[in-house]
């Protein structure tokens, strides 16, 4: 079950219809309501992982309740917390990784299910606890606030990654006639991306491996790469977007997780852009704490490399995801050393070498190491550019269509990201043609919709 699917569609809006029914009358239940629902939504999405869901809680609840009440505050109580946090997220992902990195097995964990959503909850929980704890958080967190924190149901299959100040900071409550027209804008827009363009790409990037690498002309892999970097970013987009909307109609604003990131013109600037919750929680929690550039180029370096390759493997317990991340913070690293050479005066050329940076990277988040190779390899063959055959246009021509239409969703953009990472909606009246182009893709999906394909980042 997903946001895109008939049945979850149905379920939530029973929960509108209660949150209208128990939460305009009676408002001192509205978070009682919120967390017994998403408790109730996630374990319809993920029966099994319920019991996952409610440890983290019960961690989460009380590491804050002995923070908040005790001014002797010890490290090692912290840091006890945090690794309980973490052990079901290196059990249920990472046994396997590692066991095979070390060349030993204990036991065989290969047949061990991932929950649903487990590493954005989790990192959403260790938010938490560090906020407490350095007394970034100074409001108190009850159960209520805790379930809901960690347990809230827009965004717990697949982020954005929430921090504690979600729950408290009362600025991020809408009201509602603002929140209805912005709120459905978001979930049409995140539902057009995700079953028109995302899924359409899906469908032929996957029958464009399925052919085999080895038998690809260099346009095709070139085209099949683009295809992947237009569907993880209209199917996580999507997703994001949604779950905006969706939040926006209970009532909160959760932050941004993507500002058009192709539309950069550098990979700092893209990492400023894509998956927002995920790279400020690494600066924040990571990168800062480890000294950030402040202590030489060296250690700024290593620093860099460490932040980016953890992200990758957060993806996924694979040398892929590694190769990946440690990609992305050796272009971090080289642009940063040659910044004079690298800031092109051209913008359009700025642009197009780190979109293209970008999509050949995600070879290694797609597939195995010597199968992003081997992508890699024909797509740098010149050779190869000449092997194009008229028969397979029906398998890439749409490719560059979807493609197009992503473009124009860079073009007619309905928000922006403050320096807050909050989510701030143009004035819609003004907005006609972008309006329009959301609900005309939004029809066209409905119509037009690919092959059914699960989110990407359910898997994470």
């Amino acid at each position: 079950m997903d946001f895109t699917s008939f049945t979850f569609l149905i379920i939530i809006g029973l929960f509108f219809v209660g949150y209208v029914l128990v939460c305009y009358r009676f408002s001192r239940f509205h978070l009682g309501y919120i967390a017994v629902t998403s408790l109730f939504i996630y374990a319809l999405w993920s029966p099994s992982s319920l019991l996952v869901l409610i440890y983290v809680i019960i961690v989460c609840y009380l590491s804050v309740y002995y923070f908040q009440n005790t001014e002797n505050r010890s490290y090692k109580i912290l840091w006890f917390s945090i690794v309980l946090l973490l052990l079901p997220l290196l059990g249920f992902k990472y046994t396997v990784f590692i066991q095979h990195s070390f060349g030993f097995e204990v036991f065989d964990a290969s047949h061990w299910f991932l929950p649903l959503g487990i590493s954005f909850y989790i990192f959403t929980g260790m938010a938490l606890l560090f906020d407490v704890f350095n007394k970034k958080e100074t409001k108190r967190m009850g159960l209520k606030e805790v379930v809901t924190l960690i347990s809230y149901w827009p965004h717990l299959a697949a982020g954005p990654i929430l921090r504690s100040n979600f729950m408290t900071n009362h600025k991020n409550r809408l009201k509602f006639k603002e929140s209805y027209i912005k709120g459905l804008l978001f979930i049409a827009g995140g539902f057009a991306k995700k079953v028109f363009i995302a899924d359409n790409l899906g469908a032929y990037v996957n029958h464009n491996l399925a052919q085999g690498i080895a038998d690809m002309d260099s346009i095709t892999a070139l085209l099949t790469i683009l295809g992947f970097g237009g569907q993880i970013y209209a199917d996580f987009s999507g997703y994001s977007e949604m779950a905006i909307g969706f939040s926006i109609l209970i009532g909160y604003q959760i932050p941004a997780n993507f500002n058009y990131p192709y539309s950069a013109k550098s990979i700092g600037e893209f990492w400023h852009r894509w998956h927002i919750s995920l790279s400020t929680w690494f600066r924040d929690y990571i990168y800062i704490p480890l000294g950030g550039n402040k202590k030489g180029t060296s250690r700024w370096v290593l620093n860099v490399l460490l932040v980016f390759i953890v992200s990758g493997l957060w993806h996924g317990a694979s040398n892929g995801f590694l190769v990946w991340g440690a990609v992305h913070g050796v272009l971090i690293i080289v642009q940063k050393l040659t910044a004079h050479f690298y800031q092109f005066k051209l913008s359009f050329l700025s642009w197009l070498v780190t979109f293209i940076l970008v999509n050949l990277a995600w070879s290694f988040f797609l597939l195995d190491i010597d199968s992003a190779v081997q992508i890699l390899t024909i797509i740098l063959t010149p050779s190869l550019w000449f092997n194009f055959e008229l028969n397979t246009l029906y398998y890439t021509i749409p490719v560059v269509f979807f493609m197009f239409v992503l473009w124009l969703d860079h073009w007619f953009k309905y928000y922006t990201v403050n320096n807050e990472n909050e989510v701030v909606v143009f004035e819609l009246r003004g907005k006609k043609a972008t309006l329009l182009y959301v609900w005309s893709l939004f029809t066209i999906a409905l119509f037009f919709s690919g092959t059914s394909l699960p989110f990407l980042y359910f898997e994470f």
